[in-house]
């Protein structure tokens, strides 16, 4: 989770009333990840980032036979 290209890197958030900002900065020094974008030909592609969470996700819930996270 250290390669840059997984972050969105939009900086922090200066005023929390207008869009985009309040959704895609950060939140004080958590940075967010970048998930994935839509295109019209082949729908929702998931990201690098996207892929390792999903892999962690799965990893937790086989080894802890957990039913879902909160």
């Amino acid at each position: 989770m250290q390669d840059k290209d997984i972050y969105e890197r939009k900086g922090y958030n200066k005023n929390w009333e207008y869009y985009p900002e309040y959704v895609q900065g950060y939140f004080m020094s958590l940075k967010t990840y970048f998930l994935g974008h839509y295109s019209e030909e082949e729908g929702f592609i998931p990201s690098k980032a996207l892929n390792i969470l999903t892999k962690i996700y799965k990893y937790w819930i086989a080894e802890t036979d957990i039913d879902g996270y909160r």
